[in-house]
């Protein structure tokens, strides 16, 4: 029975260290169009999820930029990673408890600098508007519409009266989100962001894009620890585009750069567009 226990985990150790081996080969050629895109804009230059970060990033040659994004009281759209506003604005308690008017008095900027005191907090449609049409807008969605009344619609409403929907993708790491996000707008681009924990380790990983439920997606952002050959492989075999998250560091930035994905969503895209690597 212990020989038989120690088979076991051995053979499960062996499958998580295998789950988790980062991509390791390095092909002849770059990837051509590899697609560089600032989380919550230029974070590290300018204060997050703000209109001063976006620009950063595009004057810088970002590609592309990921944003976050809650709902006020009257049902407005605007740019922030969670629904509490308390840890980037000069605003306090929940978003849905505000209303828009109200929120237009506070900075987004105080926390990272005095300098951006006076730095507003944007909007979806202030973003989408002023945001060149050439750099792709990816919206990251963490709330349902049920904790936001109508968040679904408000949010493809504003896509598609801006004129946005082939440049913009909305992601999320919950299936239930991404499921009920496409019955509301099913002509919009969705994306499956990969990140899930083995309970008591620290092991992530996401198979959920393997399964029926989520074939209407259009992308996959992997997490870079289990970005593996065979892994891009499948799913671009598969007519998706694949994203690598989290790959900070720039000795990370240089290896996925000839890994054939179709780009790197990064905190740190200043570090990679000026060369570093």
């Amino acid at each position: 029975m212990k020989q038989l226990l120690f088979v076991l985990i051995l053979g499960l150790a062996a499958y998580l260290l295998y789950a988790s081996l980062p991509i390791f080969y390095v092909p002849n050629e770059k990837t051509e169009y590899l697609t560089i895109i600032g989380n919550k804009g230029a974070q590290k230059i300018a204060p997050e999820n703000t209109m001063a970060s976006f620009k950063t990033a595009e004057s810088l040659g970002a590609g592309g930029i990921m944003l976050q994004v809650q709902q006020t009281s009257d049902e407005k759209i605007i740019v922030l990673d969670y629904p509490q506003l308390n840890r980037t604005t000069s605003a306090s308690g929940f978003v849905k408890s505000q209303t828009w008017e109200n929120l237009q008095t506070h900075s987004a900027g105080i926390m990272f600098s005095d300098d951006y005191r006076y730095e507003p907090i944007p909007t979806l449609e202030e973003v989408l508007s002023s945001i060149p049409t050439d750099i792709k807008i990816i919206i990251e969605l963490n709330e349902n519409d049920e904790y936001y009344p109508n968040f679904y619609e408000n949010i493809a409403s504003i896509i598609e009266t801006s004129g946005s929907k082939e440049r913009v993708e909305v992601v999320s790491f919950k299936n239930s989100i991404l499921k009920g996000f496409h019955e509301a707008a099913p002509t919009i681009h969705t994306g499956k962001i990969m990140y899930l924990k083995f309970p008591f380790t620290n092991i992530i990983y996401d198979t959920t894009p393997h399964t029926e439920e989520l074939t209407f997606i259009d992308s996959v952002y992997i997490y870079y620890n289990f970005a593996r050959k065979d892994l891009i492989e499948e799913y671009k075999n598969n007519d998706k585009n694949v994203y690598i998250w989290g790959a900070n560091e720039l000795q990370l930035l240089y290896k996925f750069s000839y890994s054939g994905i179709d780009g790197i969503v990064t905190d740190h895209p200043e570090e990679y567009l000026r060369g570093n690597v």
